[in-house]
C-alpha cells in the first residue's frame, strides 16, 4: 500500500506541477525542459531527439512515424495518475497504479496489423518509489520504394510489406525525502533503457541467402518463374516497357536511443547500467541523446520485355537484371549503386541520391 505521507508528497507533487501547465510544446530546437510535471517533463524530453529518417530511392521516410506519429506523447500520464491517487486516497495501491497507467499507454496504439504488449511496474525504493513503463509493439507496413536513375534513363516503383518493431523501457525515480525537504526538479529522476526502432523486409526474414545474387541460384530461380508466373512490376528503360519480377529485396533498418549526462563519454554507468539523470539536470539542459543508426537496403530483379512470356528465360534471350544496393540508408551522401545488365546489354549505373518525396504512412485505427 502506498503510505499517507508518500500519497500526500505524490498529490502535492502532480498538484503542483499541472497547476497552470500549458500544452506540450515541440522543444526539439530547445535543449532545456522546463519540469511540468513527472511525465509530461518526460515527453518533452524525448521531443528534443531529432528523428531519424532514412531514403529508398526517390522517398525519405520517417522511421518513427511508422509507428506513430507522436511517440513521445504517448508516455504522457500525469493525469491518469493524479485521477487514480485522488480518486482511490487511502485505498491506493501501486499494482493498480500501475494498470491505470499501463491502460493510458496502451490506449494510445490502436492499429491493425500489430501486435503490442505494454507493462508497467511500480514499487517502493530506499528512496521513495519507481515507475517503469515498457511498451513493444510490431506492425506491418507497406513501403513505397520508387527508383529514377539520375540520367532519366530508367524508372520503377512498386511497394513492399515490411515489420517495423518499437521498443521502449524507461524508468522514473521519486525520492521522497527530497520532495519533502528540497526541490521538486531534484527528488524526479528519468533512465532511458531502450529506446529503439527497427524496420526490417518480410523478404529477408524468411530468405535463406545472404546474397541477393548468387549465381549457383539462378537455374532454380528461373525454373521457379517459369513454373509459377508471378506478379510483376513496370520497368521503363530508355523508353522501352519492361516486366520485372522481385528476384530478392532486403531491406534492414533502425536506430537506438542512449540518454546520458552532457560531459559523459559513454551511454552507461559503471555499473553497467544506464544513466539516471534528475530533472533538474534536464531542465538546464544537461544531457545528452546519443544515437545508433544502421540500415542497408539490397534488391534485384530479373526483366523481360513487356507482352513476352516468362518461358523465354531458360534461352536467357531478352532478360535482363536490375541490381540496386545502398550501404548506408541513413546517411544522404551514401552512392546509390543501380546496375542494369545482362543479356539486353543495359548499362551501368551510379547515381547521386536524390530525396523527392516525403513518405508519410497513414495509420488505421482498429474498429471500435
Amino acid at each position: 500500500m502506498i503510505s499517507k505521507i508518500q500519497l500526500l508528497i505524490l498529490l502535492i507533487f502532480f498538484l503542483t506541477c499541472n497547476a497552470g501547465a500549458s500544452s506540450i510544446a515541440d522543444s526539439t530546437k530547445n535543449q532545456e525542459v522546463k519540469f511540468e510535471g513527472m511525465t509530461r517533463t518526460l515527453v518533452k524530453l524525448l521531443k528534443t531527439r531529432m528523428p531519424g529518417n532514412f531514403t529508398i530511392g526517390d522517398y525519405e521516410i520517417s522511421l518513427e512515424s511508422l509507428v506513430d506519429d507522436d511517440i513521445a506523447g504517448v508516455f504522457d500520464c500525469d493525469s491518469v495518475i493524479m485521477h487514480y491517487l485522488t480518486e482511490a486516497g487511502e485505498n491506493a495501491n501501486y499494482e493498480m497504479l500501475s494498470y491505470e497507467i499501463e491502460n493510458m499507454i496502451q490506449s494510445r496504439f490502436n492499429y491493425d496489423n500489430s501486435f503490442l504488449y505494454v507493462i508497467v511496474t511500480s514499487d517502493t525504493t530506499n528512496e521513495g518509489m519507481y515507475i517503469n513503463m515498457a511498451v513493444d509493439q510490431g506492425i506491418e507496413v507497406p513501403l513505397p520504394v520508387v527508383l529514377h536513375a539520375s540520367d532519366t534513363s530508367f524508372s520503377t516503383s512498386f511497394d513492399t510489406l515490411c515489420k517495423v518493431e518499437f521498443n521502449a523501457s524507461i524508468d522514473l525515480f521519486i525520492n521522497t525525502s527530497i520532495a519533502l525537504s528540497g526541490p521538486l526538479n531534484r527528488a524526479v529522476q528519468v533512465r532511458i533503457n531502450t529506446f529503439t526502432f527497427e524496420l526490417t523486409s518480410l523478404e529477408d526474414e524468411e530468405s535463406t541467402n545472404d546474397d541477393c545474387y548468387n549465381t549457383e541460384t539462378d537455374s532454380i530461380y528461373y525454373s521457379v518463374l517459369i513454373q509459377n508466373p508471378p506478379e510483376t512490376i513496370p520497368f521503363d528503360y530508355g523508353g522501352v516497357k519492361f516486366d520485372a519480377a522481385t528476384r530478392c529485396f532486403k531491406l534492414q533498418a533502425g536506430s537506438s536511443w542512449y540518454l546520458k549526462p552532457g560531459g559523459e563519454g559513454d551511454v552507461v554507468n559503471d555499473e553497467g547500467e544506464s544513466y539516471k539523470l534528475t530533472i533538474e539536470q534536464i531542465e538546464k539542459g544537461d544531457y545528452t541523446w546519443e544515437k545508433y543508426e544502421y540500415g542497408s537496403v539490397e534488391m534485384g530483379f530479373v526483366m523481360i520485355p513487356a507482352g513476352k512470356e516468362w518461358d523465354s528465360i531458360p534461352d536467357f534471350l531478352d532478360r535482363a537484371e536490375l541490381q540496386y544496393h545502398v550501404e548506408d540508408v541513413f546517411d544522404e551522401n551514401s552512392l546509390e549503386q543501380i546496375q542494369v545488365c545482362c543479356d539486353l546489354s543495359l548499362s551501368d549505373n551510379v547515381t547521386v541520391r536524390n530525396k523527392k518525396f516525403f513518405f508519410k504512412p497513414e495509420l488505421k485505427a482498429d474498429p471500435e
